[in-house]
């Protein structure tokens, strides 16, 4: 399967936020160091932290391994997905993390190329591929918080895709996970639910520490500034 490379592909890598955002992010040498290689032995016993980082590996290798038809700039952007997708993880509970680092070793055993799957799902290229009745309610909790961050950073996010190609790409995402990993997850939602909190502003808050921010606040208004 070829992932067709259109002239707006970039808007297609990460889930939670976009290129221009990460760019930003990478002003001051900022971004944190990048791994080239998927070399994590096999182990059930990782804290949150390393099971992160080898989630995150995993990633890189399949991300890299996505047939298209012409290369995207977006691979040349490895260590700001890195750091997003680090960022991600941050409202994810340690089951979570594990269940999911489990699809994705059980999937590098069956050589199955999960990103591969979710970018032609976002294209429609093919079947959906999960029909969990927890994948919509994933998608409009996260849809309503990515709103909140929208409205509250308004200058940081005018560099961000829209809401329904956010919506495509949660969605698209979210059908590669197992059903275990999609319960844990929404379990993780209605955790944050309950609290009256948001996991994108703990995600997007997150992004900012480690990109070098004291907090997001102060990445919105540098993000004002660089307008």
């Amino acid at each position: 399967m070829i992932i067709p490379c259109r002239a707006d592909s970039d808007k297609y890598n990460f889930q939670m936020g976009n290129l221009e955002f990460l760019a930003l992010l990478q002003e001051g040498d900022r971004i944190v160091s990048n791994k080239e290689e998927d070399t994590w032995p096999m182990n059930t016993q990782m804290d949150t932290d390393n099971l992160i980082e080898r989630i995150i590996d995993i990633e890189m290798k399949m991300f890299l391994e996505v047939p298209v038809l012409e290369e995207p700039s977006c691979r040349s952007n490895l260590k700001s997905m890195r750091l997003h997708r680090k960022s991600q993880f941050a409202g994810w509970s340690e089951e979570t993390c594990r269940s999911y680092l489990q699809d994705l070793e059980k999937a590098q055993q069956e050589g199955v190329n999960l990103m591969t799957l979710k970018y032609a799902r976002m294209a429609d290229q093919i079947s959906p591929l999960s029909g969990s009745p927890d994948i919509p309610f994933i998608v409009n909790q996260s849809v309503a918080w990515q709103e909140e961050i929208i409205r509250s950073c308004p200058h940081l996010m005018s560099r961000g895709r829209d809401i329904e190609d956010f919506r495509n790409y949660l969605s698209s995402e979210l059908e590669t996970y197992s059903d275990r990993t999609l319960q844990l997850l929404r379990q993780d939602l209605e955790g944050y639910i309950d609290s009256g909190k948001s996991m994108a502003r703990d995600i997007y808050e997150a992004m900012a520490e480690l990109a070098g921010y004291p907090s997001l606040e102060e990445l919105e208004s540098h993000s004002s500034r660089a307008l």
